[in-house]
């Protein structure tokens, strides 16, 4: 059984929720293999653990925790520069014993462990006109560090890996596909949809949109189709959940609730913030269908949790979408087509009622299982090609 050191994602929880719930996820794909068939997982820290646990929704499903760090003795540092010099090191590998590959992300830097590296997505190579250009240069240049020092990388789509091949060709050799799913736990199933979102002011059919307020996102689009939908007579709701951080710092959020104010929307727009996990899904499974109109995704976490409540999806026109959606019921719309977007709406509210629906949750379980084993079983076979690799 291989070991693999995995490197928290937005330790803080503050910024990229998305960032934890993939390795989330991950872990509980892990789980559901067979014991001989898994990696172990080490949560991995350098020079002290995180104030709140990023895994602590499934610390019982991680192996170990360990926080590395230099020795802090005299006599301990000198006894760990001769064994360095008599084994010939020049990194860090001596602190990492047992640690087979690192994941996500390396952990510090020459660390001597191979670093499987994650490439969310290459989304500013392709909205340019989002990021300033000292914004721009930093993700590249971090991005070239880790592409450059990764044994292995990883991508989350087939369209993940033809832009790796465009814009760092000659890393696309070392690159593998895992598609990860949303998986499940007890909290999905804890609250009462019905009663829920009763409680909120979410009386009749509705929609939610599930997206961080970065611009990217494209809220307004859908801000625009229900103005539209609202002149031709008919009235939709959409619920928004998410987090108001935007990483550009532009306040998208701002903008989007001015909008709402000038087309008198206030009462059809709901924000609801970023609502803990059990309220957030609550309000997916009350809705009628979840929309994902945003620009540009790596894979839509959103579509993910959508496909693992057997939930409707009305989603922009962009390949990630159609590959995550591929086989199902969905709608698709242009991503500046507000016509486009309210004609989805409408027809969806005429065909589908609120939620939950028993039958369709069902065989989303029966789904879900099979979609765990498929990316645990893909991972731990690009942990095994990585290490394999590394040995050569």
């Amino acid at each position: 059984m291989h070991d693999v050191g995995i490197v928290p994602l937005d330790a803080s929880g503050g910024y990229w929720p998305g960032g934890q719930y993939y390795l989330q996820h991950l872990i509980r794909c892990n789980a559901s293999l067979l014991p001989d068939q898994r990696v172990a997982f080490t949560d991995l820290y350098w020079l002290h653990a995180a104030e709140r646990d990023p895994f602590a929704r499934v610390r019982p499903l991680i192996d170990h925790q360990r926080v590395l760090q230099f020795p802090s003795g005299r006599l301990a540092r000198a006894a760990r520069k001769l064994r360095r010099s008599i084994r010939g090191i020049a990194d860090a590998r001596d602190l990492f014993g047992g640690i087979d590959v690192t994941f996500p992300l390396p952990l510090i830097e020459a660390q001597g462990v191979p670093s499987l590296f994650w490439l969310p997505d290459l989304q500013h190579e392709h909205l340019r006109a989002l990021y300033q250009p000292e914004h721009y240069a930093k993700i590249v240049a971090l991005y070239t560090k880790y592409l450059d020092g990764a044994a292995r990388i990883v991508v989350s789509s087939q369209f993940g890996l033809e832009d790796l091949a465009r814009f760092y060709p000659a890393h696309a050799t070392r690159a593998d596909v895992l598609r990860f799913c949303s998986v499940p736990d007890d909290d999905w199933w804890r609250l009462d949809p019905a009663t829920y979102t009763q409680a909120i002011g979410l009386d009749g059919p509705f929609f939610v949109v599930s997206n961080q307020f970065t611009e990217h996102k494209n809220h307004l689009l859908v801000v625009e189709a229900v103005a539209i939908l609202r002149d031709r007579g008919v009235r939709a709701v959409v619920a928004c959940t998410g987090s108001d951080y935007d990483f550009r710092g532009a306040r998208y959020i701002d903008r989007v609730r001015e909008r709402v104010r000038e087309l008198g929307l206030d009462a059809q727009i709901r924000f609801l913030g970023l609502l803990p996990r059990d309220e957030q899904l609550a309000v997916t499974r009350r809705a009628v269908a979840a929309l994902q109109p945003s620009r540009f995704e790596g894979w839509s976490t959103v579509i993910e949790d959508a496909k693992s409540l057997g939930k409707f999806v009305i989603a922009s026109e962009f390949p990630v979408h159609r590959e995550q959606l591929a086989g199902r019921p969905a709608r698709f719309a242009g991503m500046d087509d507000p016509a486009g977007w309210a004609d989805a709406l409408e027809a969806t509210l005429r065909e589908r009622a609120p939620g939950p629906h028993a039958e369709d949750e069902a065989a989303a379980r029966a789904w879900v299982a099979e979609a765990m084993r498929t990316c645990g079983a893909t991972f731990a076979a690009i942990v095994a090609k990585t290490v394999d690799a590394a040995k050569r």
